[in-house]
């Protein structure tokens, strides 16, 4: 019978790229994967050089599909456009998407992660009748404007939407998506691979006895405030 996938996750980002939603992920297909065949529909890393396979078996329940696509760096240069990112990302989850739909009729449930794989998975997954869930990972600030007008219908064509943070869920329902329709899901942390750790220890082993340190884990993007922390630090 071949692979019967069950989940599609729809994602811009996945391994080998690292960051918070691609460590999510991370999190996420590990757990599912005891129960469910997953196939995950990415992109190949758009931030960077790094070399990544267009189809990658892992045992027996993750199936992982890379669409290529062009444009490197494009991804962070057009975050102040929203939705010309949009316009960059939603062509070649839509075809990924479309394919695995065609190919696996055994899929019952639509991942997405963002507001760019939301689009086709909306679309497609509803045309299909598939069950579509959106995982939201960002605060867009949502405005009367096109993105709001783009967010509102997506968001309300989904079955269930999951949001990272309270101001996420409030600009969310302030869409005027139903709340029962909105739910709470926050990132979890993999303790085999992050432990605490004394600080003056910590400081050892880098090559910082001694001194002030400010630890800051994420993308280094204007919209995460690195710049003002080290003006404040500096």
């Amino acid at each position: 019978m071949g692979y019967q996938a069950k989940v599609v996750i729809l994602t811009a980002g996945f391994r080998p790229t690292m960051g918070g939603l691609e460590t999510h992920l991370n999190d996420l297909t590990s757990e599912l994967k005891k129960k469910y065949k997953l196939l995950v529909v990415s992109l190949p890393p758009l931030s960077s050089n790094v070399e990544a396979k267009c189809v990658e078996k892992e045992g027996k329940n993750l199936l992982i599909w890379r669409v290529p696509w062009v444009g490197e760096g494009l991804f962070y240069k057009l975050l102040r456009w929203p939705v010309l990112e949009l316009a960059y990302l939603v062509p070649p989850l839509a075809l990924g998407l479309l394919v695995a739909l065609v190919r696996y009729p055994s899929v019952e449930v639509v991942h997405a992660q963002g507001l760019g794989p939301a689009i086709p998975g909306v679309i497609l997954g509803k045309l299909w009748r598939k069950r579509v869930i959106v995982s939201t990972h960002f605060v867009f600030h949502f405005q009367e404007n096109l993105l709001g007008r783009v967010a509102k219908w997506v968001l309300n064509g989904t079955d269930r939407v999951l949001c990272v943070s309270d101001i996420s869920m409030e600009e969310t329902t302030g869409l005027g998506i139903p709340k029962e329709k909105v739910g709470r899901c926050a990132y979890w942390i993999d303790l085999d691979l992050f432990k605490p750790m004394a600080k003056e220890k910590a400081k050892k082993m880098v090559g910082w006895p001694g001194k002030f340190s400010v630890l800051f884990v994420g993308r280094l993007l204007p919209g995460k405030g690195v710049r003002e922390v080290a003006s404040d630090v500096l």
